[in-house]
């Protein structure tokens, strides 16, 4: 049973705020079943636990809260609001790592599992609601005056209150990418290593089938695309 909450951490970082949403501890079956539309061989179903509540912050980290952490904004499409894109796995933990030391909390990005439990937002679907209204993929972001990235929260909100989780830009995953585990896990990190870094949520230029709650995605972790970007996770014991 999954708690329907929007309840949220506000933080200021040198003149820059930013919302984080609380994300309650519980199990959720990952992945997607064989009849889903688009669905990849990678996406095998499996029970997952996640035992502690956590943070994730509401939007993908802007070009505005990049540039005053990182000192620089390597965005393609350029905006304060837009997401930041163009960053490689090591620029998002390093951002990680600097908001960290600024703010005496422990920041890190999330594991996949805990990406698409917070994606999900309990629910079961190939989506948290119609695509046309909760993300910008090909569909109404490609071969229109705006084939580019948006301002964050311009669409719906996830029931917790996390926004553009499927489209927009590919958001990087703590873990190494591999094949997912038999049988249900708690707390899954991803193998030890590996080649690739996981990339979940699809972006602007993706078609509606590969903007689901279940697509992986994976590049090499000193990739830099204008269609990779990330948001940060926080333990809720460490607010």
């Amino acid at each position: 049973m999954f708690n329907v909450i929007k309840k949220k951490l506000k933080l200021k970082v040198k003149g820059v705020s930013f919302n984080l949403c609380l994300i309650p501890a519980s199990t959720f079956t990952m992945g997607s079943p064989e009849n889903e539309d688009g669905r990849y061989d990678n996406e095998t179903q499996h029970q997952v636990t996640i035992t502690r509540p956590y943070y994730l912050m509401e939007t993908e980290v802007t070009q505005e809260l990049y540039e005053v952490i990182m000192g620089n904004n390597p965005a393609y499409f350029k905006g304060p609001q837009r997401p930041v894109e163009t960053v490689s796995w090591y620029d998002a933990t390093a951002f990680c790592e600097k908001l960290s030391h600024l703010t005496g909390k422990t920041f890190r990005l999330p594991t996949e599992a805990e990406w698409e439990y917070a994606c999900r937002a309990g629910t079961t679907g190939a989506r948290y609601g119609e695509l046309d209204n909760i993300g910008w993929y090909y569909g109404n972001s490609w071969n229109k005056p705006y084939n580019e990235t948006h301002n964050v929260r311009q669409k719906t909100a996830n029931a917790w209150g996390l926004y553009d989780m499927l489209g927009n830009v590919w958001e990087w995953c703590g873990d190494w990418y591999g094949d997912y585990p038999v049988g249900g896990v708690d707390d899954p990190g991803g193998p030890a290593s590996g080649s690739y870094r996981v990339l979940r949520g699809s972006s602007w230029y993706d078609i509606a089938g590969d903007c689901r709650s279940a697509v992986r995605g994976y590049d090499y972790p000193g990739s830099e695309s204008y269609g990779h970007g990330f948001r940060a996770c926080l333990p809720a014991e460490d607010k």
